[in-house]
């Protein structure tokens, strides 16, 4: 037997719950429903995680009040929300997302009915908040997963073998590195880097601007020129410091273009360059 859904009356009930009321009962039902776990009521302040609530299960739960109040969250922020307090506190903060244009179609042009169109969200506005309260809430979430044993960040690397690490006293197979080409252990760059140190120390005058450039940086570089048949190559000392380097050099009528095999953080670190297109 077919079930039917009074949509209007759904929204009215909505309406008529505070926001940590509307939150509150979403929460309840995704546990009911996605993790059987029977809830009568939670604590407004309580940490979601302690309930069993998944990043998936947010996000989930985040879909549903994003059409159920019409605004979107800010993905970024989202799990730095640990509360229904703070997700009350943010939800309220949110703009309405404004209605999207209607154009009216083309003379004799087929119109489809509005369940074959594709639903388009528009990005919500965030109201400014309190840097005070934004780093509270930002270091409760650090110290939480800290506490869990789930905090990732800064890990202590003890030993390193190839593709593998000793990383808190662990062994384990690194996946979140930059060494792509997995010659950090090999001997002749280590010969070499052995060589350097005998011939310069372990460290330079300045930057490579003003006193820090040697007949190695610029050998190295003459070899990559030639390699990728150019004039002349310039080594950074990092991904980051290269992609900051080169954005500088040009403007809004700069074209870049990037092949399958590049990096794409690289490629996203270049989209907001000066007005320029990737």
């Amino acid at each position: 037997m077919a079930q039917t859904i009074d949509h209007s009356a759904a929204a009215s009930a909505t309406q008529t719950l505070s926001t940590h009321e509307l939150i509150h009962s979403r929460i309840v039902r995704w546990l009911e429903q996605e993790a059987s776990i029977s809830v009568e009521r939670i604590d407004y302040d309580a940490p979601l995680l302690e309930l069993g609530i998944d990043s998936l299960g947010v996000a989930s739960i985040a879909e549903e009040l994003e059409q159920e109040t019409n605004k979107t969250f800010n993905p970024e922020v989202l799990f730095e929300l640990e509360t229904i307090s703070d997700l009350a506190e943010y939800l309220d903060g949110l703009q309405p997302r404004a209605p999207l244009p209607v154009a009216e179609p083309p003379a004799g042009a087929e119109i489809c009915e509005p369940a074959d169109l594709p639903t388009i969200d528009s990005v919500g506005v965030v109201e400014s908040t309190s840097p005070i309260k934004y780093f509270a809430r930002l270091n409760r979430r650090v110290n939480s997963l800290k506490q869990q044993g789930l905090y990732f960040f800064e890990p202590e690397i003890s030993e390193h073998d190839g593709a593998w690490v000793v990383a808190d006293g662990t062994r384990m197979l690194m996946l979140g590195s930059y060494e792509y080409l997995g010659l950090l252990g090999h001997p002749h760059l280590k010969q070499t880097a052995i060589a350097a140190i005998e011939q310069f120390g372990t460290g330079h005058h300045g930057v490579r601007l003003l006193a820090g450039t040697t007949t190695i940086h610029r050998q190295l570089e003459k070899k990559l020129a030639s390699f990728m048949h150019a004039e002349d190559a310039v080594v950074f000392s990092s991904g980051y410091v290269t992609n900051l380097g080169t954005m500088l050099a040009f403007d809004e009528e700069s074209r870049l273009l990037f092949d399958a095999v590049a990096p794409a953080h690289d490629a996203e670190h270049f989209t907001g360059f000066r007005g320029g297109q990737v």
